[in-house]
């Protein structure tokens, strides 16, 4: 079943994750309005930049959030009072790390305060919205990540790296950022001359106002959990859907005389189900919307299929949903049986 491996992933959009949650950085600004501004990256409107940002930890930890979050969109607010009209970046990159170096040590070098999970979550365009006016501001930068980022405070600061050329540029300069200054635990590495330079200026106590938006808090505990009935047909899981595992779905009270056998998956669970009984399925249920049908390999009296999960750290606390069928000629007039749905919960631990 080496076909089945990006299944999950192809089923599963970024987004398919478990309820937001949103935190506020540097810590202590969430509804303050903050003691400077600073126009890197979004109010410099077409001079290219790139500009590393690292966050010292403790604006999570002491913020309560001391187990791993899968950041899924960044906003950042527009400095007090600023009415500034904004436009459009053509192309921005964003990517983020857990950063290598304490935010107190950071180098000019941009590769080097980068951690080994580097991962661009971002390539495309990105709009600058109009300031409002009031103090503190609006959001008027939001970006939502193409790549969800897994951020655990326990293993260090973090970073955020973004970079625009400014080609096809429309608008006027957008609004600078709200910013603590020196008030609050930030670096930042910047090159005003190339948004791919490798090195840059280095600057203690520069720090953005973003909110953050996480899934969740703590690492997902995987489980496969039965729901729904089935007709003759028991779907259930030998092993727990860790990433980076294979999954194994059995499927028990197979009739002997059954041809054929399969798992359907979908990324949606039917509430309430379909009763199939109008199509000469009495007593059974469809309980996912399907977006894919794997052949099941039949033993007996039972079915089996190895379903491999990728190591994908977006995809933790996400949700698949399972349901097997089998060809069971006689069962009853459309020769078909259901079994239970099963509910694929994707986590880390």
């Amino acid at each position: 079943m080496r076909r089945a491996l990006p299944i999950l992933a192809a089923l599963l959009p970024p987004m398919a994750v478990t309820a937001q949650a949103t935190v506020v950085i540097p810590n202590g600004f969430a509804t303050t309005e903050a003691t400077s501004s600073t126009a890197y990256p979004w109010g410099r409107g077409t001079a290219q930049i790139r500009v590393m940002y690292v966050y010292d930890s403790p604006n999570f930890t002491a913020q309560s959030l001391t187990t791993p979050l899968v950041i899924t969109r960044l906003r950042w607010r527009a400095n007090g009072g600023d009415t500034a009209p904004g436009g459009t970046f053509n192309n921005v990159v964003i990517r983020m790390s857990t950063a290598a170096v304490d935010y107190m040590a950071v180098t000019t070098t941009f590769a080097s305060n980068h951690g080994p999970n580097l991962l661009t979550v971002y390539s495309g365009a990105v709009t600058v919205q109009a300031g409002a006016g009031m103090t503190p501001n609006n959001y008027y930068v939001d970006v939502t990540l193409q790549v969800p980022f897994v951020y655990d405070p326990n293993q260090g600061d973090l970073a955020v790296d973004m970079a625009t050329d400014t080609v096809g540029w429309v608008g006027a300069a957008g609004p600078s950022l709200d910013s603590a200054g020196t008030a609050a635990a930030v670096s930042r590495v910047y090159n005003l001359t190339s948004w791919q330079g490798t090195t840059g200026t280095t600057q203690i106590g520069s720090s953005p106002v973003v909110e953050v938006i996480y899934a969740g808090s703590g690492p997902p505990i995987a489980a496969f959990s039965p729901f729904g009935q089935g007709c003759v047909l028991a779907l259930s899981a030998t092993n727990r859907p860790l990433l980076g595992t294979t999954l194994n779905l059995v499927t028990s009270n197979v009739p002997t005389n059954s041809l054929a056998g399969a798992v359907l998956l979908g990324a949606t669970k039917l509430q309430p189900p379909v009763d199939l009984t109008v199509i000469g399925m009495p007593g059974c249920f469809l309980h996912i919307g399907v977006q894919v049908t794997l052949p099941m390999p039949i033993t007996g009296t039972t079915g089996s299929l190895n379903l491999p999960i990728p190591n994908s750290p977006w995809l933790a606390g996400a949700h698949a949903y399972a349901q097997a069928a089998t060809v069971s000629v006689g069962a009853n007039p459309t020769g078909v049986l259901a079994s239970n749905g099963g509910d694929i919960f994707l986590g880390t631990q």
